[in-house]
């Protein structure tokens, strides 16, 4: 059985200052929905590959991946919210604008990004 987490801290108090503070507001969903990711490269190209999401909020996404993003640009994210690999059965799909706010290295072929989500629609 597949499991989503929901998740959010708000305990972001005067009382908690000596622990990590927790800076999200919203609420994040952890589920490895498929993503593909279009931009233009460094060279002018446009470039496409498909990844899979960490996580998930109305303000942004984690993913990680083997490309090097970071100097790509006009970033578009095409989600579809279903655990079901099957692409004919119905689904949520959300496109999305967004900018790379940071980078989390991982293991040598792998590099997290966290994006800041500028708009989004259902399609």
């Amino acid at each position: 059985m597949l499991r989503i987490n929901l998740a959010v801290d708000k305990r972001n108090t005067r009382s908690n200052l000596s622990e990590r503070r927790e800076r999200r507001r919203t609420l994040r969903m952890s589920a490895p929905f498929p993503v593909w990711v279009r931009g233009l490269t460094e060279n002018g190209e446009r470039g496409q590959f498909q990844a899979e999401l960490e996580n998930l909020s109305s303000g942004g996404l984690f993913l990680r991946t083997d490309r090097d993003l970071r100097k790509w640009k006009r970033l578009l994210f095409v989600m579809r919210l279903s655990l079901d690999r099957n692409q004919e059965s119905p689904a949520a799909v959300v496109a999305a604008r967004g900018e790379i706010l940071r980078t989390q290295t991982g293991s040598p072929n792998c590099t997290g990004y966290a994006v800041a989500l500028k708009s989004r629609r259902f399609v």
